[in-house]
């Protein structure tokens, strides 16, 4: 019982190494799109986070669950991340601690669900899809209003022109 309470706290802990690997991915992704920063360190923060992420090993089965809900959680707050900035109201601050606590309430959610032998991850995960595909309608409305706009000045543009 020792051995697999022991086994479970490593696999929080590489959990959360892999976690840390796709924040990294994620952060630089979400930094590129939300500030359109074409520096150089930006495109570093991503390479760095997929080469931890490639050069990690396999997680076993029955710990999939962990990492499976963390990335979804981390795919949850960057496109908030992206929606926030969208509305002209985005603070790193909040992004962070967002991208965090969603991560560590995830985890606890799926610990909590193993020893109580119930699927608890599936109601997070129902949770926080529902949220990226809001946040998806959202990003997605945008940029359709703004290139319809680009549309109809550049047919304004050439009836004015003839």
């Amino acid at each position: 019982m020792v051995e697999k309470d022991c086994e479970k706290i490593y696999s929080l802990g590489y959990s959360f190494i892999m976690l840390s690997s796709f924040f990294a991915v994620f952060l630089g992704i979400g930094s590129y799109l939300m500030f359109k920063y074409t520096r150089n360190d930006t495109y570093l923060i991503c390479i760095i986070g997929a080469l931890i992420g490639l050069n990690a090993p396999i997680i076993p089965y029955t710990y999939s669950t962990f990492l499976a809900i963390e990335v979804v959680a981390a795919l949850d707050s960057v496109f908030g991340g992206i929606t926030s900035v969208l509305k002209k109201n985005f603070d790193l601050t909040i992004f962070i601690s967002g991208f965090f606590c969603n991560s560590i309430l995830s985890i606890a959610l799926t610990y909590l669900g193993q020893k109580l032998n119930l699927d608890i991850y599936l109601a997070a995960l129902v949770v926080f899809v529902g949220r990226m595909f809001t946040n998806l309608t959202i990003i997605r409305r945008y940029y359709i209003e703004k290139w319809t706009e680009s549309k109809k000045k550049k047919a304004e543009k050439a009836v004015t022109q003839e």
